[in-house]
């Protein structure tokens, strides 16, 4: 039978998002079938890429709701929906479109969450790429490299790396602040990684 992961996820696309992404998008979303050639992206070699926009269980209390607005000259994405996520539809397509995201690094896109699950995935940007948990993976290095804070503008540096779970790792700096890897990108930039 399979499980459900869910996706949301919204973000307004770039003014100079190709014709043919939107296109894609709004064939995804309405289930019209798209008839030009297809991008060369992993995305587009998964199982059900055409029609995961669309799809809805009822293990999830929201109706499946995808769309394309467009507001005062820009275009977002909305997206709601969830699948059987077998062949990683989800993060490929979230791989697919994150270089249309009009989206600054850091800035929370969305999250996704597994049937099972009772936490979610967040969803962040970072360069042209989407980073959850499981991507994350902190170096020993880290200590002892300088970061700055975005809110702030105060300048630390990491001290110590700890594993709190599977996936979960918490960041110390010298003000003795700690927070989570997932949060990394959102929280600080690095000044100067060597």
């Amino acid at each position: 039978m399979g499980m459900y992961t869910e996706l949301n996820f919204n973000s307004e696309l770039k003014k100079d998002t190709p014709e043919n992404i939107i296109t894609i998008l709004k064939c995804m979303i309405d289930g019209s079938f798209y008839e030009d050639e297809l991008p060369d992206h992993n995305f587009f070699k998964t199982n059900r890429w055409d029609w995961m926009l669309q799809s809805d269980s009822y293990y999830f209390d929201a109706k499946t709701e995808s769309k394309l607005v467009k507001e005062e000259g820009k275009i977002y994405l909305r997206i709601q929906c969830n699948l059987k996520n077998y062949d990683r539809e989800i993060e490929e397509f979230l791989d697919w479109i994150m270089p249309y995201c009009d989206k600054e690094v850091g800035d929370y896109l969305g999250h996704s969450r597994y049937e099972e699950s009772e936490e979610p995935t967040l969803i962040y940007k970072e360069k042209d790429k989407t980073y959850t948990k499981k991507d994350l993976k902190p170096k020993l290095e880290w200590i002892g490299q300088e970061v700055k804070f975005r809110d702030t503008g105060e300048i630390r540096t990491i001290t110590d790396l700890s594993k709190v779970a599977d996936y979960d790792w918490e960041i110390t700096c010298d003000c003795n602040y700690v927070f989570k890897l997932e949060n990394f990108s959102f929280v600080c930039e690095w000044v100067k990684y060597e």
